[in-house]
């Protein structure tokens, strides 16, 4: 019985410390430099999921390629290391160019 309990505790830890994993983006893979969406373009080698705490540094020394969001994403945590205006800084003009891009196919 005490061996049960003992391997249903390591399990539970092991679980715990595996599901919320940090990645950080780097950005700049050729052909895809600002796609949210592509595997290389992060530290983890995968693209976040529900369980990831996002990190997005200063990217300013390795080309200013940030992250573009055009659809939903999932995520545990999400912390910016750089003022938001820069990663922001396109954001309404490509959510209105998406709106008007979706408006014109249905006319």
């Amino acid at each position: 019985m005490k061996n049960l309990i003992l391997i249903t505790l390591f399990t539970i830890g092991t679980y715990c410390a595996y599901s919320q994993k940090t990645t950080t983006w780097r950005g700049g893979t050729p052909g895809h430099e600002k796609e949210w969406n592509c595997n290389k373009n992060w530290s983890s080698g995968k693209v976040p999921d529900t369980f990831s705490d996002v990190v997005i540094p200063d990217c300013s020394s390795i080309g200013n390629f940030y992250p573009v969001i055009k659809f939903p994403i999932e995520y545990n945590t999400i912390r910016f290391d750089v003022p938001l205006e820069k990663v922001f800084k396109n954001f309404n003009t490509e959510v209105y160019n998406l709106v008007q891009a979706s408006t014109k196919k249905e006319r």
